[in-house]
Order: structure tokens, then C-alpha cells, then sequence
């Protein structure tokens, strides 16, 4: 990539709108983000989304800026959702103030293996807590099984890490 056709940090971040905390993310909340929010280009998602260990995307891979959480001293978070065939995923992305990555975990989404539909959501709080709760439904019946119910969380530390609680 020449320095030419280069997207500026600013720009890319420009994207992303401030969000008030606490904020929840659930199975359509892209919906509301895709009607506000334009779809990335992909030089931005070339320079700041993809890592070199992401599998090959189809053409037909959208991913959508999501928010941004208000600043940081140490770090800029932003969350953006990737749709794929029968994947769906917010993932949140730390970087430094200069735009080099930090850290990066799927926070929330559905997929389906087999014949399961696995479902997450996700609130973030003014702490910076990530309280996630999973479950899993019959892909063909959409059946909840409440048995495979689970909850966890994540933290965003001050240096940008994102770490289980």
C-alpha cells in the first residue's frame, strides 16, 4: 500500500459515532447502525479491520461501523459488525492514539454450526465492563435451549487490553 491511497486515522474513526454508556448489543442491533451509519470502505477495512489471521473474506462480507466509546487517554475502542454467511459478529477493536492496533475480541453475534444457532448479546457499562450472555436454539425450530445459557464478561483495561473477567 503506497502512502497515496492511505486512509488517515481520523478519517477512519470519523465513522464510528460516540456512544453514551451504557449501551447493549443484540442479535439486530446492525440494523439500526446500518441505517445510520454507511458501510466501511474497503481501503479503511484493509488498513484497520483485517488481520493478517483472518480467513479469506467472499464478496459478499459487509461490515458496518458500529460506535465508538468516548475517549480514552491511552486508547480509542470502536466496534463494527462483520456479516458473513451464517456469521454474524460485533467485534471490539482497541488501538493506540496512533492508530496501531491493540486488541481486538468478538463481543456479541449469531452463528450457525451444524444445526445450532448460537446467539450472544452484549452491554457495555461505564466501567468498561462487557457483560456477555450466550446461548444456543435449534437452527431449524429456533427453539431456545435454556441448559446452554451462559454468561461471562470482559474488561477493557486503561492500556486498551480487552481481558476476560
Amino acid at each position: 500500500m503506497t502512502k497515496m491511497n492511505k486512509v488517515r486515522f481520523g478519517e477512519f474513526l470519523k465513522k464510528f459515532p460516540i456512544v453514551e454508556l451504557p449501551v447493549t448489543i443484540g442479535e439486530d442491533t446492525h440494523l439500526e447502525f446500518s441505517r445510520i451509519n454507511d458501510p466501511l470502505p474497503q481501503l479503511m477495512i484493509d488498513q484497520y479491520i483485517l488481520s493478517p489471521k483472518d480467513p479469506e473474506l467472499d464478496e459478499f462480507t459487509e461490515f458496518i461501523p458500529c460506535f465508538r466509546l468516548k475517549k480514552s487517554e491511552e486508547f480509542v475502542a470502536i466496534v463494527y459488525w462483520v456479516g458473513a454467511l451464517l456469521d454474524y459478529q460485533y467485534v471490539m477493536l482497541t488501538f493506540n492514539r496512533k492508530g496501531v492496533e491493540i486488541d481486538r475480541s468478538t463481543i456479541a453475534g449469531t452463528k450457525v454450526i451444524e444445526n445450532s444457532l448460537l446467539t450472544s448479546v452484549a452491554t457495555i457499562d461505564e466501567e468498561l465492563i462487557i457483560y456477555i450472555a450466550a446461548g444456543e436454539a435449534d437452527a431449524h425450530t429456533n427453539q431456545f435451549d435454556a441448559s446452554s445459557s451462559k454468561s461471562f464478561s470482559l474488561e477493557i483495561l486503561p492500556n486498551g487490553e480487552i481481558i476476560s473477567e
